[in-house]
């Protein structure tokens, strides 16, 4: 069992929060650290994997994401590019071992945003890119699924 939850510790550190669990037994491992005293108003994705789960977040405005197995948590890693205003990641790898990692763009309370997303190959090239401009409605955001062959669905 895998959870994602934001810290909230004295009130200013917001590090992304891993709890991994068997059902028996449960580890909390710290992802990253964030000190900030507002709330993030974002969200966290976990995919699970044949031999885990991929795990995506927010953290001051740009997306995070490793994976995790039985092995342990890989090193976090941003995604390309300037980190203004992302938020609400999903994350999602297909059979053929493509990464797709989408996000709403510019939200805040009450607004919507653009929905962009990046395609990675099994070796981690960008190969593709998008945006849909005011694509994500207010209260909302993306969720990427894998299609059974190979390729996603991009649902918004």
């Amino acid at each position: 069992m895998f959870v994602l939850f934001r810290g909230a510790t004295g009130g200013t550190e917001r590090g992304m929060q891993l709890l991994r669990g068997n059902g028996d037994q449960f580890e909390q491992i710290a992802l990253d650290s964030w000190e900030s005293s507002m709330c993030p108003m974002s969200t966290a994705a976990i995919e699970p994997s044949s031999d885990g789960a991929l795990l995506a977040w927010e953290r001051e405005g740009q997306i995070w994401w490793a994976k995790v197995s039985a092995s342990g948590v890989s090193t976090p890693r941003a995604v390309p590019g300037d980190g203004d205003g992302r938020k609400h990641p999903t994350i999602a790898m297909d059979a053929a071992g493509q990464l797709l990692i989408a996000w709403a763009q510019g939200t805040a309370w009450a607004q919507g945003g653009d929905l962009v997303w990046l395609l990675f190959d099994p070796a981690l090239q960008l190969i593709d890119t998008g945006r849909i401009t005011t694509a994500i409605p207010p209260w909302s955001r993306a969720a990427a699924v894998a299609r059974p062959d190979s390729g996603f669905y991009l649902i918004y």
